[in-house]
């Protein structure tokens, strides 16, 4: 099956391109976000069985910075973090990457939280204490979701050069 998926070359730096790839595996990286040292760990442990490339970080500066580095398929993101609001984080990420996925996790929610966050652009919204096999079928549907749209957009901008050449 050929797929949507970054390359590593030296460093974190990654080239897209279509490649053949089973179901679940590398390199679709997730950034798991959370100022909690022990739920970072959980988390990417749980993530990493399921042969997803994970990266952490423990505030929204950080995540947001890590995002200028790689273009991630799906971000885990705490509500509530030390330095950001995380509905400023997700505006921010959308902004740079409309196609990722972002799953928002809380220890606080409600469906007004959770209806906000969903209109705000997540793709899901997940609340604490985590059940880890939900997170992950939540993170396969929206790895599965990511490559659709960054299929699409290629398939879109092909058309697009396609036409514009045959057109001259």
């Amino acid at each position: 099956m050929s797929t949507w998926k970054a390359v590593p070359l030296a460093g974190h730096a990654y080239v897209w391109g279509y490649h053949s790839m089973s179901r679940n595996s590398y390199p679709y990286p997730i950034l798991v976000v959370d100022d909690e040292p022990a739920i970072l760990d959980v988390m990417s442990i749980n993530l990493e069985k399921r042969n997803y490339e994970i990266h952490t970080a423990a505030t929204g500066r950080d995540a947001l910075l890590k995002t200028e580095e790689i273009r991630y398929s799906v971000i885990i993101l705490d509500y509530n973090l030390p330095d950001m609001d995380g509905f400023k984080i997700l505006s921010e990420l959308k902004k740079r990457d409309p196609e990722v996925m972002v799953v928002m996790i809380t220890a606080y929610g409600t469906i007004e939280m959770a209806v906000a966050a969903m209109k705000s652009g997540a793709f899901n919204y997940l609340v604490k204490p985590i059940n880890y096999d939900e997170m992950g079928l939540v993170v396969d549907k929206a790895i599965q979701h990511h490559k659709v749209l960054v299929e699409l957009q290629d398939l879109r901008k092909q058309l697009n050069e396609k036409y514009e050449v045959d057109n001259m």
